[in-house]
């Protein structure tokens, strides 16, 4: 399909709904799909935390093997420290959510 076939078949498709307006025109769904993207958004900050909490035991006991130690001590602390973040951030969302569904 070539980019004047496109145009024309956009500008046929507008000018059954609008005949008289001219200019560009953006297909955008009506009504987004709110469920489904939630669920998407959810399932990977799952995945990347997991990715985060698995790197961080993995890491650890690599500390002890002679060698290892230190690169795999500098590569485990930041990820420990981000996934003890990340819980304290969703606790405290989860403390904001319930004080302001009390009052």
């Amino acid at each position: 399909m070539t980019v004047g076939k496109s145009l024309r078949l956009l500008v046929l498709r507008s000018n059954h709904q609008l005949p008289r307006w001219t200019g560009r025109w953006v297909l955008t769904p009506r009504k987004p799909p709110d469920e489904p993207l939630r669920t998407e958004i959810l399932a990977r900050r799952r995945r990347t935390f997991c990715a985060l909490l698995a790197s961080t035991c993995l890491t650890l006991p690599a500390g002890i093997v002679p060698g290892l130690g230190f690169p795999a001590w500098t590569a485990a602390v930041p990820a420990g420290g981000l996934a003890v973040f990340v819980v304290y951030l969703i606790s405290e969302k989860k403390r904001q959510r319930t004080s302001s569904s009390r009052s």
